[in-house]
């Protein structure tokens, strides 16, 4: 009974294997059709051969006709040597196409699942890398360049007004100042290119800058037969020196705003070296900034994690000695000895500044930069005895 059932069984099967066989020869045998049609169309001779050689193996059946139309209207035109480079080109041409497969173009990791964003070699959008600090740089020389040549105002105030656009993008953000100011090889800022483009905003609105800029106004008023006002080029001055402060103080008081907002992120390297460039801010030095500033940034130093201040202390022991006093200490022991004399009492913030002034003092005893006198203040210890 299984013999006839296997019997019965394979000759059931039987039709249907022979159906599928003499569909595989018909395919066969359309494309060795297709594959004979398409030289057939080029002209007989050297140059049909030269095609049919130059095209190398064939692409599938589906490609092949598109090929072929393009050769037959080719060699129809311009003859045997047009048609081999046609076919040849769209030969390369569609093995391009294969070969620049999809790429994964964005990623979203999520809890469970992931996303892959893919797209086309076409499709990926080209990225303009835009270099805040040299946008920066180049603004501050245009309107140096327009101080000493005794520009009109109209073209000196845009020219500033670069500059101060400049100074928001680049001392307001975190990112930015990473990216500016941040090594390639290794965390940390480069503080002295920091200073060195600071001094250059500063210098803007030095007083031998103001004289050179009265002077060149009065010689092109001269000029010009108009009655030069000295004190007008000086008004002037001061009215865009104050915006530039401005300016530079709105950038601060973002900058602390963020890293107060993601103080979670202090405890990475990238992150912690911005409390260089907020530390080192050259508005610190000025008492009616430093009340506004300074206090917000040793509450920042303070409420950060350990490992931040470690490398606070770390990075401040490799400072220059001129600029860790400049930058660092005179401006805290300025702030703490105004504060002191104005209230006669340890607050808050004076507090905080001593504490982190006493983290710059730990610094210095690794680096070895300043003499230990550099941190001491008498009215300090005055507070400390009365309380």
């Amino acid at each position: 009974q299984r013999e006839r059932q296997q019997r019965s069984s394979g000759s059931n099967l039987q039709p249907v294997m022979e159906g599928l066989e003499q569909q595989q020869q018909q395919q066969q045998q359309a494309r060795q059709a297709a594959l004979a049609s398409a030289p057939a169309e080029q002209p007989t001779g050297s140059s049909g051969t030269a095609a049919s050689t130059a095209a190398g193996p064939q692409p599938p059946p589906r490609l092949l006709s598109g090929s072929g139309s393009v050769s037959s209207r080719h060699s129809t035109g311009s003859g045997g040597s047009s048609s081999s480079k046609a076919s040849s080109s769209a030969a390369g041409a569609q093995q391009s196409v294969h070969s620049k497969a999809p790429v994964v173009h964005q990623l979203t990791a999520g809890g469970n699942s992931s996303i892959f964003l893919t797209r086309g070699h076409d499709e990926i959008p080209e990225v303009y890398s835009i270099n805040l600090l040299e946008k920066l740089q180049q603004a501050v020389a245009r309107a140096s360049r327009k101080i000493q040549t005794g520009s009109d105002k109209m073209a000196l105030a845009s020219s500033l007004k670069m500059v101060s656009a400049g100074v928001e993008m680049v001392f307001g953000s975190a990112a930015a100042i990473s990216a500016a100011f941040g090594y390639p090889d290794r965390v940390g800022l480069d503080v002295e290119l920091l200073e060195k483009t600071q001094q250059s905003i500063l210098q803007l609105f030095s007083a031998e800058e103001v004289e050179r800029a009265v002077a060149a106004g009065s010689s092109s008023g001269a000029e010009a037969k108009d009655d030069p006002d000295p004190a007008l080029s000086t008004a002037i001055a001061d009215l865009h020196k104050f915006s530039m402060m401005q300016s530079m103080y709105k950038s601060a008081v973002h900058l602390l705003e963020d890293l107060s907002s993601h103080s979670k992120l202090l405890h990475m390297p990238e992150r912690a070296q911005v409390l260089l460039a907020a530390a080192q801010n050259p508005l610190l030095g000025e008492h009616h900034f430093a009340k506004a500033l300074l206090p917000r940034l040793c509450s920042i130093i303070l409420s950060a994690h350990k490992a931040t201040r470690h490398l606070l202390v770390k990075w401040w022991s490799d400072y220059p000695a001129d600029l860790l006093e400049r930058r660092v200490v005179a401006p805290m022991q300025a702030y703490l000895t105004k504060e002191l004399m104005a209230t006669k009492k340890l607050t808050i913030g004076v507090m905080n500044a001593i504490k982190v002034l006493a983290k710059v003092e730990e610094a210095n005893q690794v680096g070895r930069k300043l003499p230990p006198d550099g941190f001491y203040n008498q009215l300090i210890r005055c507070a400390r005895c009365c309380f």
